[in-house]
């Protein structure tokens, strides 16, 4: 997973300027004819979405998409043209996309392929937004129906995912599994063996018994675990900013 630069990645700064003003007006403008929650803006080449804690799944046939808002999870499938984030703590994942613009910090991007070129064309003004490009036929944002991500579906797969509305308390026991935490500011609790931690959001409180890997794409998560129930200490990897991991006796 490779973090975004705080600058300009591809294009130069007058046109991510002119993105920036286009997602502030695009924002005002969605306000102005009082959209509510989970109500797209559609005209002929730009569908805008507004709201909190919200899922948005669309269907893309070319359009550009504006997601202004924080701890949505929007889902794009077929081509879009760019994807534009204002807000924060978002989960993006979209199938084809040409041109990725995020305007915010947390924000987290999957892609399953370029809609021009080896790769989308990539902005960032904020900090720890991150872009990952999914295996081929992987993706979530994929054709037909979306995976199911019941608590039994998800524990089957192997894999635990913490998503949706922030600000949950919860615990889980986990057998040796992966954890994903995607939303943010969360107390969760893990009683049992995790593999691999992966937090892609901010405002975490995390406490573990054993893990082997910690891996924190998102910023201000603190991350305890036992290192003498663990048997040593767990491989860390930080791509963010004010994360801490300490032993918890």
């Amino acid at each position: 997973m490779n973090e975004l630069p705080t600058a300009i990645n591809t294009i130069r700064f007058s046109s991510l300027l002119a993105a920036f003003c286009m997602i502030a007006a695009l924002v005002v403008h969605s306000q102005s004819i009082k959209l509510d929650a989970n109500v797209s803006a559609n005209d002929k080449n730009t569908v805008v979405l507004s709201g909190n804690n919200q899922t948005f799944d669309r269907q893309a046939n070319g359009q550009d998409f504006v997601l202004g808002g924080s701890n949505d999870k929007l889902i794009v499938r077929g081509e879009c043209g760019s994807v534009s984030v204002a807000g924060s703590n978002n989960l993006i994942t979209l199938d084809k996309v040409r041109q990725i613009n995020a305007v915010g910090s947390n924000n987290a991007f999957t892609y399953r392929e370029s809609a021009g070129g080896e790769a989308p064309q990539i902005s960032s003004v904020g900090t720890n937004n991150t872009v990952q490009k999914t295996e081929s036929g992987k993706s979530s944002a994929g054709p037909g129906k979306p995976e199911s991500t019941s608590p039994e579906a998800v524990k089957a797969a192997g894999t635990v995912v913490i998503e949706g509305a922030g600000g949950q308390d919860r615990s889980e026991t986990t057998s040796n599994q992966d954890v994903v935490v995607n939303s943010g500011g969360n107390r969760l609790t893990f009683l049992g063996s995790v593999k691999a931690l992966t937090v892609n959001s901010g405002g975490n409180q995390i406490a573990l018994e054993k893990v082997q890997s910690i891996t924190l794409n998102g910023s201000g998560n603190s991350v305890t675990y036992s290192v003498k129930k663990n048997g040593g200490k767990a491989q860390v990897t930080d791509y963010g900013r004010g994360n801490s991991v300490s032993d918890i006796e």
